[in-house]
Parts: structure tokens; sequence; C-alpha cells
């Protein structure tokens, strides 16, 4: 078994798999397909910034672009986290596929409360639109600095990373446990 937890190690799976405990900290890249925290990058501690919708609109798209197909290309969706008394104590994201992509490209995160945004629910949230950025080696990187009032106010910047390259989290785990068997083979072949 310790065998099978250090490929696995080794593959980066760890490292790539999103959780609920994931923090991303501004400053640093929040990674397409994410959810988590958003933590100051020099304490660690949580940010509480202008909850909203932030929509990457694809580069030549007429803006506003939410729910038009392609366009609506990723979604940046910041959510209040708060405390009995109703204030705001932090901010969770979630950095997501629009509606085209995440159909069309699996290997683009899908996450529900983010994909999935029906018009009536964006237009009752605070919103704002940028043009994504350009696509250099299979990456597109927007930076992200939001005014006075929209969605991620309070800090900044923001460096969303997009249609990244890697493969696909079924394809690392596939790697793993391939790895881990192919161990545990050699493992009984010196014994």
């Amino acid at each position: 078994m310790k065998l099978l937890v250090n490929s696995i190690m080794l593959s980066g799976l760890v490292a790539v798999l999103a959780h609920p405990g994931y923090a991303a900290a501004v400053g640093a890249p929040f990674f397409e397909g994410t959810t988590g925290r958003v933590v100051d990058a020099s304490t660690g501690k949580d940010l509480v910034v202008t909850p909203g919708i932030l929509v990457l609109c694809e580069i030549g798209a007429a803006i506003p672009c939410f729910g038009v197909l392609p366009d609506d290309s990723d979604r940046f969706v910041l959510t209040a986290v708060n405390n009995g008394a109703g204030a705001q104590i932090a901010t969770n994201f979630s950095f997501c596929s629009g509606p085209d992509e995440a159909l069309a490209d699996p290997g683009d995160g899908s996450i529900a409360g983010c994909s999935d945004l029906t018009a009536t629910q964006f237009n009752a949230t605070n919103h704002a639109f940028r043009t994504e950025g350009q696509l250099v080696n299979g990456v597109e990187l927007t930076t992200y600095v939001p005014l006075s009032g929209e969605p991620g106010f309070g800090a900044s910047p923001y460096l969303l990373v997009s249609d990244t390259p890697e493969p696909a989290t079924s394809t690392l785990l596939g790697m793993a446990l391939l790895a881990g068997v192919g161990a545990l083979c050699v493992k009984r072949l010196r014994a």
C-alpha cells in the first residue's frame, strides 16, 4: 500500500486533484476546473472579496457574452461565506467552462452551480465581463484586476488559467493505478 501511495504521489495526481479544501491564493494561478477558498498569498488567511460572477468571453466576441454560444468561454464564480450573524468571513470560488466548452471538451471543467447557471440566476448576481487571454502553447492566461464593486474586488490580480493541456484526471488516476499494480508485481517477482 505504501508503494501505491508513493506511486500516486510521484505521478503528480495528488497535486492536481481539486477538492473542497483546495485554496488558491490571489496573485497565484487559479486553474479552470477547480473550486475552493480564496486566500491571501502571503498569509494563507481567508479573504473577503466582492462576490459575483466574472464571465470570460472569447477573443473577438461581443460583450456581454453570457449564454451566447460559443462566446461564453469560462466563468469565475465568487461566493460569500457568511457567519451565523450573516457577515461575510471568507470567499469560495469555482472556475469552470461555459456550457458550450464544457460539452465540447470533456477535459474542461464543468462544475455544478457554475457551468449550469441560468440567465435568471446570472442576472440576479453581481457580474462582470472580460475578454479571455490569448492562447499561448495551449494555455490561456487572463489577468483579472476587478474594479470597485466588481466580483473579486478587494484583492488582485487574479491569474486565471484555462484550456490547460494537462491530461484528464481519469488518465492520471489510471496511470497511478497501473504504476501501483506494476510495483506490486515487481515486488512479488523479487520475493
